[in-house]
Parts: structure tokens; sequence; C-alpha cells
């Protein structure tokens, strides 16, 4: 009985050790990440406030590709909630640092969101560009 105890005192240490390196490791790209992800924001709106068709459809293609980052980080989130809930405990009394910061990542994952859907709003609602002198080859014979 008392191997069997100890046996399993070891196997909580292991998995607590574990769950705390991943949590860990976790917590803090999602805040880079998502400050990475601000800047990409802005060149999006810089670019969408330019209001030329190269820069609007640049700004078209990099919020989809800022919905689709905000979506796989929400599921992340989503996942290491679940992780917490189950295995939390064995933590201990770094569980509230950690759910702390799975709160704060969640929040600025939240305001972020926000941000790109008002983006996508605004590039939906805006009248839709003319031609490009690119497009149209830019040089006319009838101008010589």
């Amino acid at each position: 009985m008392l191997r069997l105890f100890v046996f399993l005192q070891m196997a909580f240490t292991v998995v607590k050790c574990w769950l705390l390196r991943r949590v860990k490791c976790w917590l803090k790209p999602p805040r880079r990440g998502i400050q990475k992800l601000g800047q990409r924001l802005n060149g999006a709106q810089a670019a969408q406030a330019r209001g030329s068709p190269e820069a609007l459809s640049s700004a078209a293609v990099e919020i989809m590709v800022l919905q689709q980052c905000s979506s796989v980080l929400g599921e992340n989130c989503e996942k290491y909630a679940d992780l917490l809930e189950r295995v939390g405990f064995t933590l201990g009394d770094d569980l509230e640092k950690v759910s702390d910061a799975l709160l704060e990542s969640l929040d600025r994952l939240q305001a972020f969101s926000d941000a790109v859907a008002r983006l996508r709003a605004a590039a939906e609602a805006a009248p839709a560009p003319g031609i490009s002198c690119r497009a149209s080859g830019g040089y006319h014979e009838d101008l010589d």
C-alpha cells in the first residue's frame, strides 16, 4: 500500500511539473503574439485608410488572416481552460497565477477580435474602389 502511495505521489508530481511547464510556456507567447498581431492590425488599418485599390485588397487579405489567427488563439485558450479545469488542481498554489494569466490573455484576445470585427465592418461598408492606373496598364497612346 505504501508503494502505491509513493508511486501515485511521484506520478502526481510529474503531471504537475509537466502541466506547469506546458501552461507557462504557452501563456507567454500569446501575449507577444497578440502584440505582433496588433501591429499587423495597424498595418491593415493604414492600408484601408490609403484607399487605393491595391491597399484595399491588401487590407482585405490581412483582415482574413487576422480573423483566422484570433480564431486559432481563441481555440487554444479554450483548450487550456479545459485542461486547467480537469487537472488544474495539480498546480496547487500556482493555479491562481496561471488562471489569472489565462484570463488576461482572453481579455486581450477579445479586445483584439472586436477590433478586427470593426475593421472588417468598415471595409464592407466602404464603397467599391475604382480601377487603378497600375491595373489598367498606366500608359495610353491617346495621351501623347
